[in-house]
């Protein structure tokens, strides 16, 4: 009676284990720094971990761990997800950006770790900035917010210091946000309205 029983736990474990292995995991797609799209199911993890790496298994099943270096994207769930250089401490390090808004302009927000003696993640050197006109921002004043126009690698950190100069630099062509900043309308925490208002009243050729 006991060996019956044993078989039937191990074949149990047997087939349950793919099962157990894919926990978590939602379809998705991850996109190589060559351009290749490779779909599969991509593990749902907290931010501060979307943020580094993705745990991925392919058609065929076999899992594998890619770092923000090695792809250009990935998607999870609709939530996509871009690679840039970001600068945490003294370090350039490839940081996956969460897409929160899309078109003409595009709004990003990354997770990050750092500790008291870091600043928030600045831009690497070799990218763009926007720089405000009146000194330094002060690094922690901030959500971790990007902006960047469409088909751009330049990255802008959206600081709430220096929101209304970031506004007039990205949307100055659209009176009707500036009006809305201007009179307090829009605010910092808006950012994600300010965007999709500005992308629909200027939508992309095609769109």
């Amino acid at each position: 009676m006991i060996k019956p029983l044993l078989y039937f736990i191990a074949l149990l474990l047997i087939f349950a284990h793919p099962l157990l292995a894919q926990k978590n995991y939602e379809k998705g797609y991850i996109v190589t720094n060559e351009g290749d799209t490779l779909h599969g199911k991509i593990k749902a993890r907290r931010d501060l971990q979307m943020a580094s790496s993705v745990k991925f298994i392919n058609l065929k099943g076999k899992k594998s761990t890619k770092s923000a270096s090695e792809l250009s994207a990935y998607q999870i769930s609709n939530t996509t997800y871009h690679s840039f250089p970001l600068v945490s401490g003294v370090q350039n390090k490839m940081t996956f950006l969460r897409l929160e808004a899309a078109g003409a302009v595009n709004l990003y927000y990354v997770e990050v770790e750092y500790s008291d003696t870091e600043t928030t993640p600045a831009l690497s050197q070799d990218f763009k900035t926007v720089e405000p006109p009146q000194g330094i921002p002060n690094a922690n004043d901030g959500n971790n917010l990007y902006l960047n126009r469409h088909k751009s690698r330049d990255l802008t950190l959206v600081e709430r210091s220096f929101f209304k100069i970031i506004i007039q630099n990205f949307f100055g062509d659209d009176q009707k946000i500036v009006k809305k900043v201007n009179n307090r309308t829009y605010r910092f925490d808006d950012l994600k309205d300010i965007v999709e208002e500005y992308n629909q009243r200027h939508p992309l050729p095609g769109k």
